[in-house]
């Protein structure tokens, strides 16, 4: 089972093979409405969910192995949009290729490069 690091993961991380279930204190670390949580169970947190919630499961899937740095939201939708500005040109190349033997028309400049004109 893939989970996000937090700090209850760092504690354990000396144990690559896991631990005994048996063995691991039963700290209470949060309630839900159908009651209290241990530290270390596999319920993950809902909308109802009090109490240290970064301690609980937080579930990932494997694509989060791809994360390989933190960034702000600003900078993945600055990222997006100067990649989808990229796209947006490179079709445009592609258009204007194909339509080369076409007789010239009015192609207006790429979208993004407007936008940042308007900024």
């Amino acid at each position: 089972m893939r989970v996000l690091a937090n700090s209850v993961t760092d504690e354990v991380r000396d144990h690559p093979f896991g631990n005994d279930p048996y063995s691991l204190p039963r700290e209470v670390i949060a309630e839900d409405e159908w009651g209290p949580i241990p530290k270390y169970s596999t319920v993950s947190p809902l909308r109802s969910t009090t109490g240290e919630l970064e301690k609980m499961a937080l579930y990932a899937g494997q694509s989060s192995a791809l994360i390989h740095a933190r960034e702000s939201a600003e900078e993945v939708i600055q990222r997006m949009l100067s990649e989808a500005g990229e796209a947006l040109d490179r079709v445009q190349a592609q258009r204007l290729t194909s339509l080369s033997s076409s007789p010239p028309q009015f192609h207006p400049a790429p979208i993004h490069r407007r936008a940042q004109e308007l900024d």
